[in-house]
């Protein structure tokens, strides 16, 4: 494997930045309760976490890009976003106390994380995405005792 900076860190950026710049409001908004959250789970999802946001750097982009998966990237952004708004702007509002609207955060990365696995083409990478949606939902679960 040979190291490029034509790789998939540019597509994983977005959310890099996104994350940095918003999360810390997320948590203000009660999205720390992991006391009820299995250790494993914990683990599980902090270690796939790393594998999603350093891996695609190791990643070589697939050329010429695919203009469908390149949508569907920005799709998945967009609706990622998106599922943000309720807890950003209103954090006790009757709208971000939704079970749905809870797991909107962490169900919406699946669209982006698979665009990148597709353009870089890397199952192994679409595999620990999925893996990691899993266990980050049920993080979710936990956090917010939706069981």
């Amino acid at each position: 494997m040979n190291f490029t900076l034509w790789n998939g860190f540019w597509l994983i950026l977005p959310a890099i930045v996104w994350n940095v710049i918003f999360a810390s409001r997320l948590t203000a908004s009660g999205f720390t309760d992991d006391s009820a959250v299995p250790p494993a789970i914990l683990w599980s999802e902090t270690t796939l976490r790393v594998v999603l946001f350093a891996g695609p750097i190791l990643l070589a982009l697939r050329f010429p890009l695919s203009a469908a998966w390149l949508a569907v990237l920005a799709f998945g952004y967009v609706l990622y976003y998106a599922s943000w708004l309720p807890h950003l702007v209103a954090p006790d509002g009757a709208l971000a106390q939704d079970p749905v609207i809870i797991l909107g955060p962490a169900i919406t990365p699946l669209v982006w994380l698979l665009a990148i696995a597709a353009l870089t083409g890397s199952r192994l990478y679409a595999a620990a995405s999925i893996a990691f949606i899993a266990v980050h939902v049920a993080h979710q679960f936990f956090s917010f005792r939706l069981l």
